[in-house]
């Protein structure tokens, strides 16, 4: 926010830049957790949840 305000000059309105801003932190807030832990999964080699085809008894 403080780069858009910056970059925005004198008469910038700060309560859209701050809208602006706050829409996308949901999403950002739990993507890099998300991705450290994909990591750490892989690099550990721990067993990942995958779909396996079953045999349907007929």
């Amino acid at each position: 926010m403080a780069a858009q305000l910056a970059l925005a000059g004198p008469g910038a309105d700060a309560a859209a830049i701050f809208d602006v801003a706050y829409a996308p932190l949901p999403f950002l807030s739990w993507l890099p957790n998300l991705l450290v832990a994909v990591w750490l999964i892989r690099r550990r080699g721990l067993p990942s949840y995958r779909i396996v085809a079953q045999p349907v008894a007929a």
